[in-house]
């Protein structure tokens, strides 16, 4: 790949509501190259996988905050497979001149079992 970033999502217009703010200028969110050729590398079966699971999280976020003095962006989605939940964090950060938005941090911020009574309960996100 080359040194150009790729774009995996956009600050959402839901986001932007909830938070209300009124963003002007680069909405886009991108991730080093570098970055993605470090997961192709590591986890060559799966990287397209989440690469989209990070897409999905910017567009469609249960939860997002925004830290003016940092010009910080944080979105949660929960997930719950087999019997595990999980609380993923995708943290976003401005850089640069003129300003763009990178995908600085994903991380799960929370894992744990359901109790015994649901592991076997399938569970779906209402539309």
């Amino acid at each position: 790949m080359d040194n150009e970033p790729i774009r995996v999502g956009r600050i959402a217009r839901n986001a932007e509501r909830a938070l209300n703010l009124s963003l002007t200028g680069e909405v886009n969110i991108y991730m080093e190259s570098k970055q993605v050729d470090a997961w192709a590398a590591k986890r060559p079966d799966s990287y397209l996988k989440q690469l989209e699971e990070i897409g999905h999280i910017l567009k469609c976020p249960d939860y997002v905050s925004f830290d003016s003095s940092q010009e910080r962006f944080a979105y949660a989605k929960t997930y719950v497979r087999s019997g595990v939940l999980s609380l993923v964090l995708v943290r976003v950060k401005k850089r640069g001149t003129p300003g763009k938005w990178y995908v600085e941090q994903i991380e799960t911020a929370l894992k744990t079992s359901l109790p015994s009574s649901y592991q076997d309960i399938e569970f779906a996100r209402p539309l």
